[in-house]
């Protein structure tokens, strides 16, 4: 038998009254290894000032620092971790700052991630 590939609607996620759903569409967020198709490993949410919720799905690239701002830290040790990079870790909460841009070449370089 078959399987179907549907994909979920994303309003039937999200169970908030007002809020409204959708996904960032800009070049910004694509340098940072964000797209906004629904075909990604990792996925981070953010509430714009309109009220909507932006769903971006994070592309991680071979060789390259991934981009790990709004992930919590074990998410983040995990996805730094695997590309070879060691990690430091200043702080509690959600990643607000990594030390080495998304997107350079990763080497096994020593990296911060500074959490709030």
């Amino acid at each position: 038998m078959k399987k179907a590939n549907r994909k979920p609607k994303l309003d039937a996620l999200c169970d908030v009254p007002g809020l409204r759903i959708g996904h960032a569409q800009n070049d910004e967020a694509r340098e940072h290894g964000e797209q906004d198709d629904g075909e990604g490993e990792w996925s981070v949410s953010k509430i714009q000032d309109n009220g909507r919720l932006h769903l971006l799905n994070r592309i991680f690239l071979e060789k390259q620092v991934p981009n790990v701002v709004g992930m919590g830290l074990r998410d983040a040790m995990y996805v730094l971790e695997n590309s070879g990079l060691n990690v430091g870790v200043i702080g509690v909460g959600k990643v607000r700052k990594q030390s080495i841009p998304a997107g350079t070449a990763a080497r096994g370089q020593y990296i911060k991630i500074y959490l709030e």
